[in-house]
C-alpha cells in the first residue's frame, strides 16, 4: 500500500558469501503503477548462507528520500513495509520588509 507522501520506493538488496566468493547487490523500484511482485535469485552454493540485508529508500512526494533498513534477513519473503509519516513542512519564511519611501 502506498501512502500519498511516498511516490516510489527502492528497494536494495544485498548477499554476501566471502568464504566462496559471492557478493551480489541489487535493486528494485516500486510505485502506484508498477507494484507487482518481484523475484531475486542468488546462485549460492549448498549450505551457504541464506542471510542477506534489505533497506527501502522512500522517495516523498515533496522529493525527500527516507531510508528505513529493514536489516538482515533470510525470509524467502521480503515485504515492504509502508512508508513512515512525512516530515512536516517548514513553515514559509516570512516576507522580506520593502524599504518605506522617504
Amino acid at each position: 500500500a502506498y501512502g500519498d507522501n511516498a511516490k516510489l520506493a527502492q528497494v536494495n538488496l544485498t548477499y554476501d558469501d566471502a568464504p566462496n566468493n559471492i557478493h551480489v547487490v541489487d535493486s528494485f523500484v516500486f510505485n502506484k503503477e508498477n507494484n507487482a511482485p518481484r523475484t531475486w535469485r542468488v546462485r549460492g552454493v549448498a549450505g551457504g548462507p541464506r542471510r542477506y540485508t534489505a533497506e527501502v529508500l522512500y522517495f516523498t512526494a515533496a522529493g525527500v528520500p527516507v531510508t528505513v533498513s529493514l536489516g538482515a534477513r533470510e525470509a524467502e519473503v521480503l515485504v515492504i513495509p509502508p512508508p513512515p509519516p512525512a516530515p512536516p513542512l517548514a513553515p514559509p519564511a516570512p516576507a522580506a520588509a520593502s524599504p518605506s519611501p522617504s
